[in-house]
């Protein structure tokens, strides 16, 4: 029946020279095949005024692409339902204050092998303001949440591996 009745998605991409050539979605890259499989989901979620929760949304997206999702939520042209996109992210690019509010914006802080979040908003006007530099500010370590790494310690381990594996 599928063969039968079946649509295949095609894809069209100029080549250098001006010539339209058609891919089929396994010719295309994990991004795009991700964001394709993603779009019915989001489409309803904008559609019907829903939460949809996703893990880590950079992953096999582009960062242009993620922001493209993010937008998409954030833009009240498209989502006139209030729809809600609550997503976790290692991707810095998408903590900037001309894609997203500080009130928008979560930490993870691990304290005693517990896991706290920390909103943006709840740091202080005169700590951070609505434009603050969020990504910078985050990176060098002035909002909390960031990973405790001792690279010493690690540094250290990796020697000692190397040195056992010559010994043996």
């Amino acid at each position: 029946i599928i063969n039968d009745v079946g649509y295949e998605m095609l894809f069209e991409r100029k080549s250098e020279e001006g010539e339209e050539t058609l891919f089929s979605l396994t010719d295309e890259s994990d991004g795009i095949r991700s964001l394709i499989n993603s779009l019915p989901l989001i489409m309803s979620v904008i559609n019907y005024g829903k939460i949809l929760v996703w893990d880590e949304l950079e992953t096999s997206l582009h960062p242009h692409v993620a922001e493209l999702v993010l937008g998409l939520f954030n833009d009240p042209e498209v989502n006139k339902n209030n729809a809600q996109l609550l997503f976790t992210t290692h991707n810095l690019a998408l903590m900037n204050s001309s894609k997203m509010r500080k009130d928008q914006l979560w930490l993870v802080e691990k304290q005693g092998g517990a896991s706290h979040l920390i909103s943006l908003d709840e740091f202080s006007s005169s700590q951070l303001k609505n434009n603050s530099p969020f990504a910078k500010w985050y990176y060098d370590g002035r909002l909390g949440g960031l990973p405790s790494i001792n690279y010493s310690l690690v540094k250290d381990l990796f020697k000692e591996v190397k040195q056992e594996g010559n010994d043996g």
